[in-house]
């Protein structure tokens, strides 16, 4: 993996995108900067129920897993994570939080079905 360090937020997007292409993940939704990082996004088609939330917690630890030469936050995986909101700016760092790919269009992004999602990513 090339150094990612250096990328612009649609350099380091790209990346994913190609990544996810050769490890045969499906590509998220949308990616969002947040100011200071990426938000990957997988929207699924319904909320996942209660009773899912182990299999929705495994999900996460693997895209966590696979996607950590992306630096991906392995603090950032739990059910009731808050998102920074688009066009608002970062306190930390000035930047406006931004979408920066979308897989369809703003008004229909690509959707996955939690279960298929969960088949393709589980070992």
């Amino acid at each position: 993996m090339p150094n990612l360090r250096d990328k612009s937020p649609e350099g380091l997007t790209w990346a994913l995108i190609e990544f996810c292409q050769q490890e045969g993940l499906p590509p998220p939704s949308l990616v969002l900067f947040s100011g200071r990082g990426l938000y990957a996004k997988w929207i699924l088609t319904t909320p996942v129920p209660r009773q899912a939330l182990p299999r929705w917690n495994a999900c996460q630890r693997e895209l966590v897993n696979r996607l950590s030469e992306f630096g991906a936050d392995t603090g950032a995986k739990d059910a009731s994570r808050v998102l920074r909101i688009v066009n608002t700016v970062n306190s930390k760092s000035g930047e406006r939080v931004r979408v920066v790919y979308v897989n369809g269009s703003m008004e229909n992004p690509l959707r996955y079905n939690f279960e298929e999602l969960c088949e393709t990513l589980l070992p």
